[in-house]
């Protein structure tokens, strides 16, 4: 496990805890932001109490975004296995 990010991983999924946090008003052009430097495709938003969930696609596989504003915390979770490429564009842009 890197020092430079956590990723926590189960069987079938890993987590990255981004660093970044924007403030709600500003999520949808954050969201656009993020989606851009790991080149992911919005497939569906779902909203329920304080927590934002996006259903993202990259490299055609299956990820989740969350957003809590009362836990002050973004992250992404791979569901088909982490991916280097994405964690190397997280870094550039200093999401991690």
């Amino acid at each position: 496990m890197s020092d430079s990010y956590l990723m926590v991983e189960s069987q079938e999924n890993s987590v990255v805890t981004l660093k970044n946090t924007p403030a709600e008003h500003e999520l949808d052009s954050w969201v656009a932001t993020l989606c851009d430097v790991i080149n992911a495709d919005i497939r569906e938003k779902e909203v329920a109490a304080d927590q934002f969930c996006w259903r993202l696609t990259i490299n055609n596989q299956h990820w989740l975004l969350f957003y809590s504003e009362i836990c002050d915390a973004v992250w992404l979770q791979a569901l088909e296995g982490m991916s280097d490429e994405v964690i190397k564009n997280l870094r550039h842009a200093d999401y991690l």
